[in-house]
């Protein structure tokens, strides 16, 4: 990579390589959490399709007079601000817009016509036209200098040359995606030539198609969220290639900011010299089987991390999927692989827990036997006779249940076979329970139950009627409480509900569920992970608001003091956390 290469000796990391890892990033000296060690402009960034009319394409920033995504709306037209349209640094990319003009209406019409984001063929011929007006300059790029003398990371202006450095994944792509992806490319291709021939970009020079290929499946693979400080950081998105040399990890040891079009990379722990440098492409809180899914599907990604690598009955993540096992009450249970020898192990376990279970029942009654025999042979007949009646009377139902058992089968035969989770085992004392039970309180019947409410819980919430905001607050308090206890606090759909219920506590001012809904998420996260997120500083942040409240209003002197007791420590954890991610006091 030609920009990295030119800044040698004024980053704290250099690129190395290997069989397993590939090209990554590796720490040259010890690096405290909070050390700058990336600061970069994106090769190429535009706004989210959905934002397209509402921010500057250039600081990302709202407009002053945004344009309705209505019918005919154009997103890949480009809309600056005041400032950054008569910003003469500007000048350059507002006159190449003007000479796009034509084409980009043409991107709006590809996109309607083929099942692709008008995002990634905007990128497309943004990325090209840099390749061509870059192979037209030649020359290397220069050393970067340090701002201010200051032996900070400088700030990176990476080429397209840097680009094209960059691994793509178009063979490992699905060959759906490709079809689809390639459908859409052929249009633009003629676009790109015709631009050509017709001289509008002196120099220009369309790229082969399947040079096309291989940048959509690169950029699919390494866009980075943009946005305006202090706004949302999901605005737009953005190509870095400097920090696209970071591999993954579901447990980092850096993390990225970005303010407008600017990104900074900052260690969140103390990392030692030879280590590798990673960050985080997936939601940190998603149950694992979640996370690998999502990073194949949209980065070409096989996680083997070290968090992931971890044996599941070992790592917190089991805590993300798991149900309280009634027999220890101290660990989770897991679900037992189907088809598996472990899920062999597990039925034998099973059999021996119920065999155990029976001879502990009949040495019970053997105990009682005589006075049991007594009673029995005293109510025997009227006994009898009653257990007749009730098996006449229950004879239909059974017969009912029988068809329907035979109905279900059918339906089941006609729909494609595949394995069964049918036994969930404790991950600390090796206890086994079914899936399902008659009772529907078996680990996999809580599941189902958790699906549900949050399904019916988070509909209602995204609604936004007033009049269902309790209904949906009642089926997030239920998710939240455990599904009647019997999810972990720190599950998956637990976390999932808590973010929306610190909301509607906010939308009727109750302090109280706002600090214990806030409490409750910032353990449960920083728990699973143990890894700084600016989430986290949000929870912080309405966990200092609320303990304000409450030592300022309250009547109590023990409750003030708790209160203003939980206000300092939340105070100076926020202020470690806005240190080590954003480099503020």
């Amino acid at each position: 990579m030609p920009t990295l290469e030119a800044a040698a000796g004024q980053l704290p990391w250099r690129l190395g390589f290997s069989a397993k890892l590939g090209r990554h990033a590796v720490a040259e000296k010890d690096l405290p959490a909070g050390t700058l060690i990336l600061t970069e402009k994106p090769v190429v960034a535009i706004p989210r399709s959905k934002l397209a009319g509402h921010a500057c394409h250039a600081c990302f920033r709202p407009l002053s007079s945004p344009v309705e995504n209505k019918e005919g709306f154009n997103p890949c037209l480009p809309r600056y601000c005041a400032s950054c349209k008569n910003a003469p640094a500007n000048a350059e990319t507002v006159q190449l817009d003007s000479k796009l003009l034509g084409l980009r209406i043409k991107l709006a019409d590809i996109a309607k016509e083929h099942p692709v984001e008008p995002e990634l063929l905007h990128l497309l011929v943004l990325l090209d036209v840099r390749r061509s007006a870059q192979a037209a300059a030649g020359g290397k790029p220069e050393a970067p200098p340090t701002p201010g003398g200051e032996p900070a990371a400088p700030v990176l202006h990476c080429t397209v040359a840097d680009v094209d450095a960059l691994h793509s994944p178009w063979e490992r792509k699905p060959e759906a995606w490709r079809k689809t992806v390639t459908a859409s490319l052929r249009p633009l291709h003629k676009e790109l030539a015709a631009l050509e021939e017709s001289g509008a970009l002196p120099g220009y020079r369309a790229s082969r198609l399947e040079q096309l290929q291989s940048d959509a499946a690169m950029l699919i693979c390494n866009l980075q969220g943009v946005g305006a400080e202090g706004a949302s950081q999901d605005a737009g998105v953005g190509l870095f290639a400097a920090a696209a040399a970071l591999n993954h990890s579901c447990r980092p040891n850096c993390h990225t900011v970005t303010m407008g079009q600017t990104m900074c990379v900052r260690t969140i722990v103390d990392v030692p010299a030879g280590a590798q440098l990673t960050v985080c492409h997936a939601q940190a809180y998603d149950p694992r089987p979640v996370r690998q899914a999502a990073l194949l599907q949209e980065r070409g990604i096989k996680c083997a991390c070290e968090r992931c690598a971890e044996p599941l009955a070992k790592s917190t993540d089991r805590y993300l999927e798991g149900v309280w096992c009634l027999n220890c009450t101290t660990d989770v249970l897991l679900a037992v692989p189907p088809g598996t020898p472990e899920a062999e192990v597990a039925a034998a376990t099973y059999e021996a827990q119920m065999a155990a279970l029976e001879a502990e029942e009949a040495a019970r009654s053997k105990k009682g036997g005589r006075k049991a025999a007594e009673e029995g042979a005293a109510n025997g007949p009227a006994q009898e006779a009653q257990q007749q009646g009730e098996g006449a009377a229950q004879a239909p139902a059974g017969d009912a249940q029988q068809e329907g058992g035979e109905d279900a089968a059918k339906e089941e035969g006609q729909q494609q076979q595949k394995p069964v989770v049918r036994w969930w085992r404790c991950a600390g004392c090796g206890y086994v329970e079914p899936a399902h039970n008659t009772a529907a309180s078996g680990p996999g019947d809580v599941l189902l139950q958790a699906d549900k409410l949050w399904r019916q819980g988070a509909m209602l919430y995204q609604m936004k009627m007033p009049q269902l905001m309790l209904q949906a607050e009642a089926f997030l308090q239920s998710l939240q409480a455990g599904v009647d206890g019997r999810l972990h606090p720190y599950h998956a759909r637990v976390i999932d509900s808590l973010a929306p219920l610190i909301n509607l506590a906010l939308r009727r001012s109750d302090a109280l569920g706002v600090f214990n809904y806030s409490v409750a998420l910032w353990e449960a996260e920083n728990a699973i992970q143990g890894r700084y997120s600016l989430h986290q500083l949000q929870y912080l942040n309405a966990i200092i608001d609320t303990s304000a409240a409450k030592a300022t209003n309250t009547q109590s002197a023990v409750i003030k003091r708790q209160f203003e007791k939980k206000l300092k420590a939340a105070k100076s954890t926020a202020a470690e956390i806005r240190r080590v991610l954003l480099g503020k006091s």
